[in-house]
């Protein structure tokens, strides 16, 4: 994956396992050349096993990112709720009927021409 820091491919790794092979397949012949097909299958098998744990590692790190980006979606469906600015949805009346100081309070944290988002993280037991 583009966006992971951490290595997912084992082509390293399945170039050293086809070299370890084609050295043993070598060093066979001259032993027994029977073995030549033996140990060509068991690299294959190596190799699939590779690809294998390439497929799980490929896995595991897309159900790292689906969490991740799980919690984001939360979060900003908890900032923009219906898709919209929370004061599209939410009425100050909620919370200035819960505390008479609640507009006083807002103009006390916020400069009205500062046009960046906000956020305030509200207790009317203040």
């Amino acid at each position: 994956m583009k966006h992971s820091p951490r290595n997912l491919t084992v082509g390293a790794e399945r170039k050293q396992v086809h070299e370890l092979f084609e050295e043993l397949k070598k060093r066979s012949d001259a032993i027994d050349t029977t073995l030549t097909a033996y140990i060509g299958a068991e690299g294959k098998r190596a190799l699939n096993s590779l690809e294998k744990i390439e497929r799980k590692l490929l896995r595991a790190e897309k159900r790292l990112h689906t969490d991740k980006l799980n919690q984001i979606e939360a979060v900003k469906d908890i900032l923009f709720p219906n898709g919209s600015l929370q004061e599209r949805t939410d009425n100050f009346l909620n919370f200035y009927q819960q505390d008479k100081a609640f507009i006083d309070r807002l103009i006390e944290k916020f400069d009205p021409f500062d046009y960046q988002f906000n956020i305030l993280s509200y207790n009317s037991q203040q």
